[in-house]
């Protein structure tokens, strides 16, 4: 992807705001905010009616001038399959051949459905096919997002196409990025914490070996504040997303939110280890996403589990970045997927 020479768009439409990062790329994964090469922008309090005029103001910044524009659908949205088809079946039949196997396995017609297909390996099986992943997703999930794109008005089908990537796979390529050392040696556990509920990904060096989602997410902490400061659901907001918070606040706030977050996270690694798919051992634990930005979450978490927590970092993929700094933390967990969809890679 970051060889093309043309400006390059990611959008993200996710449970509560719209991302959208936009720059042009010359090599490799590796990019410069600096000289403006590149443009962000997020529009917060998503409603499903207002999902459209949300994406226009996150878009109004940006140029659409032979634009590659990239989103994503969340892998529970999507349904996988692996698909065997005859080595003796040529490239121009493969797509045919394997509609017609495709057509058996899902529960409803593919005129309702798109899909996408890449080669696997084998995993040292023999086999006297080659296999398939095979991802599908509902038209009616999907058209959703490429219309709302597609409305602003400075896009036209004609000139601008949208790819819709998948955001387990599209993570992937940038955990394999970014921790390559944690999953050839171990399992890196990526959570992304959004407003209603987390995803919880695991990788190894196999890709994406596991994945649950568990209904939590950074409005069990807006809704207590608000409970318990008497707010409205918009003050609330503006009071979690403080740089500093009093001791009271931690107590009463972040305190019980990390010790319901760790009982769902202990859950799903439980579920985990049951699968049959844990091999390695986690080495470690990434946060993205806006409901891992509350001040003092981390630490509280991380004295609540024996596995190291840390945000995710994107300066090893974005130069200037500074892992330090508090606002360039809250800027990754909030752009690590819009950025995952300008990467390369194996995933």
């Amino acid at each position: 992807m970051l060889g093309s020479s043309n400006t390059m768009l990611a959008v993200d439409i996710g449970q509560f705001s719209v991302k959208s990062v936009q720059g042009k790329f010359k090599s490799n994964i590796k990019f410069t905010g600096k000289n403006g090469n590149y443009v962000l922008r997020q529009k917060s309090q998503i409603q499903n009616e207002e999902q459209e005029n949300d994406v226009h103001h996150s878009l109004v910044p940006l140029s659409s001038k032979k634009s590659d524009i990239f989103t994503a659908v969340a892998l529970s949205d999507v349904i996988t399959r692996e698909i065997e088809i005859g080595r003796e079946i040529s490239a121009f039949e493969r797509e045919s051949a394997i509609e017609v196997e495709l057509s058996e396995l899902l529960p409803f017609s593919l005129d309702q459905v798109y899909f996408d297909f890449k080669e696997i390996e084998s995993d040292g099986e023999e086999t006297s096919g080659i296999r398939y992943l095979v991802a599908t997703s509902r038209r009616d999930i999907v058209d959703p997002l490429t219309d709302s794109i597609f409305s602003f008005e400075k896009f036209d089908r004609k000139r601008n196409q949208i790819n819709v990537d998948v955001d387990a796979y599209a993570l992937g390529r940038l955990i394999n990025s970014i921790y390559s050392e944690e999953v050839q040696d171990g399992t890196v556990l990526l959570i992304d914490i959004a407003h209603e509920r987390s995803r919880y990904y695991f990788y190894s060096s196999k890709g994406l070996i596991f994945n649950r989602e568990q209904q939590i997410g950074g409005k069990y902490a807006t809704e207590s504040i608000a409970e318990i400061y008497d707010l409205n659901f918009e003050d609330a907001q503006l009071l979690k997303h403080r740089d500093e918070h009093d001791s009271e606040f931690i107590e009463l706030v972040v305190k019980p939110f990390a010790a319901a977050f760790a009982e769902q996270l202990n859950l799903v690694i439980d579920f985990f280890e049951a699968s049959g798919k844990a091999d390695k051992d986690i080495t470690k634990v990434v946060l993205i996403g806006g409901g891992a930005c509350l001040n003092s979450f981390i630490d509280e978490l991380q004295s609540l589990i024996s596995l190291v927590v840390e945000m995710i970092d994107l300066s090893i993929v974005w130069s200037g970045g500074n892992p330090e700094n508090q606002d360039w933390k809250t800027l990754s967990a909030n752009y690590a997927l819009a950025i995952s969809l300008l990467t390369d890679g194996d995933q």
